[in-house]
């Protein structure tokens, strides 16, 4: 806990959000315990990592350390603290290894990329390190939506589709890919609502402090 400059006292993690600390800097035991759900609740010049503690920038930002974001903590650690708190992806390089950019600049991991074809660049085409080395897909949700993906594991057409193409097999597992995105879109669409909670948290103590 900090005090603040109203006389109150809040958890740590705000006093570096707020920057409204007594004297002006947040207390030193803030920053040995900071617990943190959002980078913009680390001091400047650091980063909250996946098992969300502050981590410094100088000394524990290295080959690409992903960030509870998912971004790559070199990413963040160059860029000035976002406006409404939150940092955002502009390239799938922005990401970790084993995420992507998606469509609202936020990174996923790249299951999700091939389930909603939803990249940030609007190409429906999912990142080469999403892929297995030298496979154009493994499954049909590798392909763009009006494609399925071939036994020589290569995204064609449906319109050149013939039915008897299709083993029994490969329906079946068409069945299973169908039901599996259902279930990821339900996970997606709760992280979603995960992040629209913390900023609703947060707005809510930006008006407690303003109002007293």
């Amino acid at each position: 806990m900090y005090c603040s400059v109203l006389g109150n006292c809040y958890p740590c993690g705000e006093c570096f959000f707020y920057d409204d600390a007594v004297g002006g800097e947040c207390p030193e035991h803030c920053l040995e315990a900071t617990t943190c759900f959002v980078t913009s609740q680390c001091p400047r010049g650091y980063y909250c990592n996946a098992m969300n503690t502050c981590a410094f920038c100088g000394s524990d930002c290295w080959n690409g350390d992903p960030s509870i974001e998912q971004l790559r903590c070199e990413v963040i650690c160059a860029q000035p603290p976002p406006d409404n708190g939150y940092y955002l992806c502009d390239s799938h390089d922005d990401c970790s290894a084993d995420t992507y950019c998606d469509a609202n600049n936020n990174c996923y991991t790249c299951d999700e990329c091939f389930n909603y074809n939803d990249p940030y660049d609007g190409t429906g085409r999912c990142p080469e390190k999403c892929r297995t080395d030298g496979l154009q897909c493994e499954a049909d949700y590798h392909c763009r939506p009006t494609q399925f993906c071939t036994r020589t594991n290569a995204c064609h057409d449906c319109s050149t589709c013939d039915d008897s193409m299709l083993t029994q097999q490969h329906k079946q597992q068409q069945q299973q890919q169908q039901h599996e995105h259902l279930l990821k879109h339900k996970h997606k669409y709760k992280q979603q609502l995960k992040h629209k909670f913390v900023y609703i948290i947060q707005q809510y103590h930006v008006q407690q402090h303003q109002h007293q």
